[in-house]
């Protein structure tokens, strides 16, 4: 389709929207998220700190001091759990308030003003810019 061939007073029909959503012409929105859970587990696991603390349990199992080793190897997992548990809960606000702050555009359709989600734009689509 010819996306100039849109008049501008009535912007795009509901088949035209249609159509060109069928041919791949929609627009492809990647909603940006937070980090994962994987990335916030991995980053905290080892951390720069932790994996020093993880070789100084390690040399201590070497030498033979076992209480000092567990010791060690418990204070890295208590700080990893904390610090997942505190940015998981970060996350998930993050990501709720990032889906209640979504914004979306006017676009003129069918004759009349519309607001519709940045997704479910498509090419031809009319926009509505006030200022």
């Amino acid at each position: 389709m010819n996306e100039m061939a849109v008049n501008p007073a009535t912007g795009l029909t509901a088949a035209e929207i249609q159509a060109r959503r069928s041919q791949g012409e929609g627009n492809a929105v990647k909603l940006q998220s937070s980090r994962s859970v994987g990335d916030i587990l991995k980053t905290n696991v080892f951390s720069p700190v932790n994996v020093v603390l993880y070789a100084i349990g390690a040399g201590m199992i070497l030498v033979g001091d076992w209480r000092s080793a567990v010791t060690t190897v418990m204070l890295v997992l208590f700080n990893a759990v904390v610090g997942i548990v505190q940015e998981v809960a970060a996350k998930r606000k993050h990501d709720t308030i990032a889906l209640l702050a979504r914004t979306t555009v006017t676009v003129r359709r069918d004759g009349q003003e519309q607001q519709v989600d940045p997704a479910d734009l498509v090419l031809g689509d009319i926009l509505v810019i006030n200022a």
